[in-house]
């Protein structure tokens, strides 16, 4: 993911089977991370600090108790305004068909 900045911390976990990946972020105030878009549908959660978050071309305020679910390939962005945490939940993809046997 492109990230602005030098300061900004990240640490990462998987959930083995269930195909979730968990990141954790920490951002500087004045940083940012540009827009791009993930092959997965994800959560962002903010944990602290305030922001901006721009997602589908829509911007909203980034402060604690926010988070989002975006579809894949969803544009969005984010920009710090004070330190902030932010979690980041990629999920599994989506099976296009899911056949089921009585």
């Amino acid at each position: 993911m492109p990230v602005g900045g030098k300061t900004t911390r990240t640490s990462a976990a998987r959930t083995p089977g269930a195909g979730i990946e968990f990141l954790l972020f920490a951002f500087a105030a004045g940083e940012q991370l540009s827009e791009h878009t993930a092959a997965r549908p994800a959560i962002i959660h903010i944990l602290e600090g305030e922001g901006e978050l721009i997602a589908g071309g829509d911007a909203y305020p980034a402060r604690p108790g926010t988070w989002s679910r975006m579809a894949p390939e969803v544009k969005h962005s984010l920009a710090a305004r004070t330190p902030m945490q932010m979690a980041l939940y990629l999920l599994p993809r989506q099976r296009r068909v899911t056949i089921r046997s009585w």
